[in-house]
């Protein structure tokens, strides 16, 4: 008589070695798991680098002068500025930078000198240039953007130290509002300009609060309007 052989028990093969048990859904092997850890560490690391408060941080060092070309420095801070202005309205942003750099490293520089500088570091942040036949950012990375940004806004907090007017306390808390809508944070550029508005009330910002609010309150609407006639809710 034969004898039988015994069936193969769950798990097993049916000659010899095991087969693999089946894995519950969504398994991942632990290398994979740790290294999508330290993706989403690294992910919300660069969060905090860009949204993390900008306000009242250090100004640039004094010494970033001493990387002006000499052909600048030979022109002389008053030429330099007029030429770096000259720069910001032909729109060349990056160009200007080492011009008002230099300009702004002489003391007694007044309120919209910083404010000017601050301007053209946020266009150099989003400028466009043209690198092998394709479009893209003049800056390198997007760290380096971030850190002109950084920047424009250490130069509009210098800016709001020198204010003494109420119009020129609005046109800084506006500067901020300008920055934070081109850097795609709306709902910050509204308490901005809410603030210049405050400051002086005889100007125009509270049409420009009123219209940025309607549009963020609104975003369906292709223009919300804010007078008397716009659509209610």
């Amino acid at each position: 008589m034969s004898r039988r052989r015994p069936l193969p028990r769950p798990g097993r093969a049916a000659r010899g070695g095991r087969t693999p048990r089946p894995r519950p859904a969504g398994h991942r092997p632990p290398r994979a798991l740790l290294l999508g850890l330290l993706a989403g560490v690294a992910v919300l690391a660069a969060v905090v680098a860009v949204f993390r408060p900008w306000r009242r941080a250090a100004p640039p060092s004094s010494h970033a002068v001493l990387a002006v070309p000499a052909e600048i420095a030979r022109l002389g801070p008053d030429s330099a500025y007029a030429r770096g202005l000259r720069l910001i309205t032909a729109r060349r942003y990056t160009e200007c930078l080492p011009y008002l750099r230099y300009a702004l490293s002489i003391p007694g520089a007044p309120m919209e000198a910083h404010l000017n500088f601050s301007n053209g570091l946020e266009g150099a942040s989003i400028e466009g240039r043209e690198r092998r036949g394709l479009p893209g950012l003049a800056a390198r990375s997007s760290l380096e953007r971030i850190a002109l940004m950084r920047e424009a806004l250490a130069q509009v907090d210098l800016a709001e130290r020198q204010a003494r007017t109420p119009s020129e306390q609005a046109y800084v808390h506006a500067t901020f509002a300008h920055h934070y809508v081109t850097w795609g944070m709306p709902w910050e550029a509204l308490v901005e300009f809410r603030k210049a508005q405050l400051a002086d009330p005889s100007s125009s910002w509270e049409v420009i609060a009123d219209i940025l609010a309607a549009r963020l309150h609104h975003p369906e609407r292709p223009d919300p309007g804010t007078g008397p006639e716009a659509p209610g809710p």
